[in-house]
């Protein structure tokens, strides 16, 4: 499988993590992140995180699929959608569409490409902003949670490597909140999940996004980063 390349610009003091190559800043990252079509996958959809402060100031779903389309010099984009958490389900819009929803900084969204596009992403983080999961039933931006499951953008310079330890992290805010934590899996249009006890304890990937499923609300969870 091919990886996206992580490259980070720091326009400050940086953390240089020898081991893996990595320059982290929370100045400023650049991310060569691969956006993979049909037959590389089964359909070219990705769930992927945004920086919490994007330079391009995506705002909106049609800003994103202008920004990609641009990168790619055509039109590749089929959709970008979001995760409703009032009817577990999505929110899509094409262009021509659905819904122009607006991008929040906190959550990750599925992106459709029709052919392979290395996307480059550029934008910082905000290492104050506290991060909502919403329970269920809870009142959430959608409406009211059907089952607790929250879409989760995973910042590019996480101290965290695995699900389990996103996992652990959460649950030192929620009081062991947590149910689950999946990722998207290109290559079935399904989701791979780990509970803590089981599934697969998957490797956490700058670029990716996540749905975190709780069981009660966790409120100003700060993620760990270098």
């Amino acid at each position: 499988m091919r990886k996206s390349v992580f490259l980070v610009a720091a326009v400050g003091l940086a953390a240089v993590l020898v081991a893996g190559g990595l320059f982290a800043s929370n100045m400023g990252f650049k991310l060569n992140f691969l956006l993979e079509g049909p037959g590389t996958t089964a359909s070219g959809t990705t769930l992927m995180s945004l920086p919490y402060n994007p330079q391009t100031n995506i705002t909106n779903a049609d800003l994103l699929l202008q920004d990609i389309n641009a990168v790619a010099g055509g039109s590749v984009v089929g959709s970008v959608s979001k995760w409703d958490r009032s009817a577990d389900g999505l929110i899509f819009y094409t262009g021509f569409s659905g819904t122009n929803f607006s991008i929040v900084p906190e959550e990750s969204y599925f992106v459709a490409v029709n052919t392979d596009v290395n996307y480059i992403v550029v934008g910082s983080h905000n290492p104050g902003l506290g991060v909502t999961f919403y329970g269920p039933g809870s009142t959430t931006p959608d409406g009211a949670s059907a089952s607790g499951t929250n879409s989760f953008s995973f910042p590019y310079h996480s101290t965290l490597a695995l699900a389990g330890e996103l996992i652990n992290e959460i649950d030192a805010v929620g009081g062991g909140a947590v149910a689950s934590v999946s990722k998207w899996d290109k290559n079935t249009d399904g989701l791979i999940f780990y509970t803590g006890f089981s599934g697969t304890n998957f490797a956490l990937i700058p670029g990716e996004g996540y749905l975190v499923a709780v069981g009660g609300d966790v409120t100003g969870y700060l993620p760990s980063h270098y």
